[in-house]
């Protein structure tokens, strides 16, 4: 008897043991399916991540090890400078899709458009206003071009507003539209995806369970989630990068520009970093508060949003290669100007202590031609 209740027992003990350790073995095979394809719930255990990150991060940045980020900025720049040519193709491959469908807005649905958008302190040019739409699978940024005299001009100003969104909702715009009109520039205005210009429309674009639509785009790590079986070599930086890329490059192609500025505060000064990194048009580019080089993310404020940091674009590429690639000319050569201005007492993030260092670096990096920082 007290065999057979062992054995009962032993029984019992296994079956739960078992039952344990199917539940610890669909559990890793469930962790590796989600973390390989980035199903659900990867995005939100990111977003964990990201915020416990955030929570053990110091207040300033009193405390880094210097020699090592100088060590890497000066290898990141010298490499950059040899290759610059094959750097960018290689980022264009990362970053921009190569199919999109561009269309100018007219008629009804263009006043419909403007009455949305843009606020009376601009009447005066809204008959001169072109509204354009790329879209690049079912990702749509929307790009509207103010030419501020009657005679065409042949300089371009490309402002990229923030996260704030809408860039003809701020007063500040609006009086760099009254000065571009004096320098005889027109200004293209553009937004972030899923924000200002573009907050309306639906988005669909590739992911690893196929054609996927998603009603809010406003929170970017949603791009995490992109993925082009056709185009593997794409990011998450694809969809947000490219509507903007190719509303500009139309823009100069269209309108023959002669002489073209970008410009951006924030995340539009991370657009501005970027994408003059892809487009050796732009002549000069201007990131206010824009971006922080990687090894240089250690205080709490600085790290950033999923577009920053996260996107697995920076397991090739650190923005000491972007602030490179932003002074080359199509040949290799640096005859373009790239500036990073930081307020000093900035309440969001990258302030003058942060700025500091980051001009500290590059000088003992050895400096990067025709950028100012």
């Amino acid at each position: 008897f007290r065999s057979m209740l062992w054995l009962s027992e032993f029984r019992v003990s296994f079956r739960t043991i078992m039952f344990f350790l199917s539940i610890i073995l669909s559990a890793y095979v469930f962790g590796g399916i989600t973390v390989k394809y980035r199903l659900f719930p990867y995005d939100q255990a990111s977003i964990v991540k990201h915020q416990f990150q955030k929570s053990k991060m110091p207040e300033n940045i009193e405390v880094y090890d210097e020699k090592a980020i100088v060590d890497v900025a000066a290898r990141r720049i010298y490499s950059t400078v040899e290759n610059a040519i094959d750097m960018r193709e290689q980022l264009k491959r990362n970053t921009i899709i190569p199919e999109y469908n561009l269309i100018y807005i007219k008629g009804n649905e263009r006043e419909r458009y403007l009455d949305s958008y843009i606020n009376d302190n601009t009447t005066t040019f809204r008959s001169r206003m072109e509204v354009a739409r790329v879209a690049t699978y079912g990702v749509n940024h929307y790009g509207v071009l103010i030419q501020t005299s009657q005679k065409p001009n042949r300089k371009l100003l490309v402002y990229n507003q923030e996260h704030g969104g809408n860039p003809f909702k701020f007063e500040y715009f609006i009086a760099i539209i009254e000065e571009a009109k004096i320098a005889g520039y027109d200004v293209l205005a553009l937004s972030m995806s899923g924000l200002g210009l573009n907050d309306n429309d639906p988005t669909i674009f590739p992911t690893r369970n196929g054609m996927t639509k998603f009603q809010n785009i406003k929170q970017h790590n949603i791009f995490s989630q992109f993925y082009d079986s056709k185009n593997p070599e794409l990011t998450g930086l694809a969809p947000m990068l490219s509507g903007n890329y190719f509303l500009i490059k139309e823009s100069i192609k269209r309108k023959a520009y002669k002489q073209v500025v970008m410009t951006g505060i924030s995340g539009g000064g991370w657009y501005t970093t970027l994408l003059s990194s892809v487009i050796p048009e732009i002549e000069r580019s201007i990131s206010f508060a824009g971006t922080v080089p990687l090894g240089l993310r250690i205080v709490k404020r600085d790290l950033g949003d999923y577009e920053q940091y996260m996107d697995r674009i920076y397991q090739s590429f650190d923005y000491w290669e972007f602030y490179v690639l932003a002074t080359m000319n199509t040949i290799g050569q640096s005859n373009r100007t790239h500036h990073q201005i930081y307020n000093s007492h900035d309440t969001c993030c990258f302030d003058a202590g942060t700025a500091n260092v980051i001009i500290d670096i590059l000088e003992k990096a050895g400096g990067i031609p025709n950028m100012n920082a």
